[in-house]
């Protein structure tokens, strides 16, 4: 039994915003790659009028120095027991990097946009 195969052409219509997403993410799935949501651009209302897609490998990899500690978050190790953690209670501590993956990213440019039509419809304008 065949299966029809998921394809993206570029100016293919899509009813919603919602729609080209889901169409992407199944075109990926299908096609062996992982897709994730980038850049919006609003019109002055604040609505999203362009929608970028991209490869979930797309960007540089972290280099060393980016891979050293991060005073920005927590480790559960960096916690001491005799002093109980509250909300508030975060400043002074740094997290110890040790539980750090290796970055996915490999520069992949796979990119699909779409805009929203005046008619309401979203049309790729690149892939």
């Amino acid at each position: 039994m065949a299966t029809d195969k998921c394809t993206l052409i570029p100016e293919q219509l899509f009813d919603s915003q919602d729609a080209f997403i889901s169409h992407v993410k199944h075109f990926a799935l299908e096609n062996g790659f992982n897709v994730r949501l980038d850049d919006v651009e609003r019109d002055k209302g604040g609505s999203i009028r362009k929608r970028d897609i991209v490869c979930s490998s797309e960007g540089a990899p972290r280099g060393k120095e980016s891979s050293s500690k991060r005073e920005d978050s927590v480790c559960r190790s960096d916690i001491e027991d005799s002093e109980p953690m509250t909300p508030t209670k975060t400043s002074g501590l740094t997290h110890s990097g040790a539980h750090r993956r290796k970055s996915m990213k490999t520069g992949c440019r796979w990119l699909a946009r779409a805009s929203r039509q005046s008619s309401g419809m979203w049309k790729m304008i690149m892939l």
